[in-house]
């Protein structure tokens, strides 16, 4: 397949490169210092999830010098997408896919009002991965997953190609027929794990020995999983038990990706994940005090730093 990914950072940066591994005729859509950086250092991959190195990649500013590709992975931050999108025309084809991995819950089905629902699958990362260094990506955890869902409830032929290309290049690929399932099941995680991490400036590991912070914890995901159902999504009767486990097996000393945004000076996701949760819940009655705290908290340091000029695509992705 030839495959494009907006956003080569720790996530689009490791389903890039093992899907080049595999064979595929993968291109990143780079820019600035990290395009530089994977011009001379190719990319290297290394970590609990396997270790191998590619010294000669496609990597490009251009994606007019790509042409039209398969699949189209928008790997970049959530209030990124927009400007994805924008620059993604050349690479699209007449029966081109985009698969978008945002946080949040809104960015397949915006993407889909621009290009039509047809062409789009929602998807949610699960994986540690983080820059550790120019063309490096470390990943913390042995477990990769992608979960995804077509927008128009139709898996098709190119779509369902895409699902067996990712499970023989050594991730795990597993389909929902609804695309608001698998969109609510990672914010269920994410919110909560992204929210208390920055309240409690702490690692997975600390917050599950704090009682305190463990408890925040749980019940953000409590309160999320509230809402999802309260807006009609059908995300069973286990969903906490599921995400509380996923986070119980997380590698002790592992940070959300939005700390380390708020320490490195970034701009944060919280409008997309807590904030989501919180105005949802008011829209639908149900009480989320833990995410409206995290929302007072962090949406004055996202709101300062929206003005500053962007940061390179990205600096520091994961789960």
């Amino acid at each position: 397949m030839k495959i494009a990914v907006i956003g080569a950072g720790g996530v689009g940066g490791y389903f890039g490169a093992r899907l080049m591994e595999a064979g595929h005729e993968v291109f990143f859509i780079a820019r600035g210092s990290h395009l530089a950086a994977l011009r001379s250092h190719g990319l290297t991959i290394e970590g609990a999830a396997g270790e191998f190195s590619l010294r000669r990649i496609h990597v490009t500013r251009d994606p007019s010098a790509v042409g039209p590709c398969d699949i189209v992975v928008m790997a970049v931050r959530c209030f990124g997408d927009e400007a994805a999108a924008a620059v993604a025309g050349p690479l699209l084809g007449p029966d081109t896919l985009v698969l978008t991995l945002q946080n949040g819950i809104d960015a397949p089905h915006r993407l889909s009002r621009r290009l039509g629902a047809r062409r789009v699958l929602g998807g949610g990362a699960y994986i540690a991965a983080r820059l550790a260094g120019p063309g490096l990506i470390r990943v913390d955890a042995p477990r990769v997953v992608l979960e995804l869902a077509p927008v128009s409830g139709v898996l098709g032929p190119l779509a369902a190609e895409f699902v067996d290309v990712g499970n023989a290049a050594g991730f795990e690929v597993n389909v929902f027929s609804n695309v608001d399932v698998v969109l609510w099941r990672k914010l269920c995680l994410m919110a909560a794990f992204a929210g208390v991490s920055c309240l409690a400036r702490a690692d997975i590991g600390s917050i599950r020995n704090d009682p305190v912070s463990f408890g925040m914890l749980a019940a953000a995901v409590a309160e999320a999983a509230a809402v999802g159902r309260a807006a009609g999504v059908a995300l069973g009767e286990v969903i906490e038990s599921e995400v509380m486990d996923v986070l119980a097996r997380m590698p002790t000393g592992l940070r959300s990706s939005m700390l380390d945004d708020m320490e490195g000076g970034r701009p944060l996701e919280v409008m997309a994940l807590s904030g989501a949760v919180a105005r949802l819940g008011a829209e639908f009655g149900v009480a989320v005090p833990v995410h409206d705290a995290i929302l007072a908290r962090l949406e004055g340091i996202s709101r300062g730093r929206q003005g500053k000029p962007p940061v390179e695509l990205p600096a520091m992705e994961g789960v």
